[in-house]
């Protein structure tokens, strides 16, 4: 598993680099209606992607052999290195989106906000890119169910911080978490170009760097 983990870490901590979810979780947190069960909604419907995404990868590492890198993880890497390089591309050319305006009171709408993050996280390529190889490695490290199920933690934990971290710290410390989270969140929508399109190259470099020597 520790061979491993020197590879599952940092794709962990790219997959936890999404603005778009940061951005948003801030943005239900700054609206009067039900912004903390909202944020949490999000959250929620995040993890079930996420979950789904960790069953795949593992149903995926036990067809191929564990313990050392094999040639299809290896071409899975390759591929995902690939996609991050074309998404790195299309986040320097693609102009920020205009969120809209909604208006504030009525229902929470609950179900259509788990919806939202259902969505947000099963339509993040770049993500989804780094998740799939880290937990594949979780998957194909040959260690016992405990050590897996911590290491599956680890990796989920990491990949929410940008959808969980937001809300925990205003459940936590209430309005003293504003300020910090209104400048992270004006941080991030000045920057998520350049941090999304640098996270795609990055991690394609790093990706193909792991692979290549196995695919070649």
């Amino acid at each position: 598993m520790g061979e491993h983990f020197g590879i599952v870490v940092p794709l962990a901590l790219g997959a936890a680099i999404s603005p778009t979810t940061l951005a948003l979780q801030l943005f239900v947190l700054s609206r009067k209606t039900a912004p903390l069960p909202r944020a949490w909604a999000i959250a929620a419907g995040y993890t079930v992607v996420l979950l789904v995404m960790m069953v795949i990868a593992f149903a995926f590492a036990a067809s191929t052999d564990s313990g050392s890198q094999s040639k299809p993880e290896a071409w899975l890497k390759l591929a995902c290195a690939v996609g991050l390089a074309i998404l790195g591309v299309l986040a320097l050319r693609r102009p920020p989106k205009q969120r809209k305006e909604e208006p504030e009171g009525g229902d929470p709408k609950l179900g259509r906000f788990f919806a939202i993050g259902l969505a947000l996280m099963a339509t993040n390529l770049t993500t989804a890119a780094l998740y799939l190889p880290a937990m594949h490695d979780v998957g194909d490290a040959g260690a016992s169910a405990p050590g897996v199920g911590l290491a599956a933690l680890v990796v989920i934990a990491i990949t929410l911080i940008p959808a969980v971290a937001p809300p925990l710290a205003v459940t936590l410390l209430g309005e003293r978490a504003r300020a910090a989270l209104d400048a992270l969140s004006a941080f991030s929508a000045r920057h998520s170009q350049a941090i999304n399109a640098s996270v795609c190259f990055g991690f394609a470099i790093f990706l193909a760097a792991v692979s290549l020597p196995v695919v070649l």
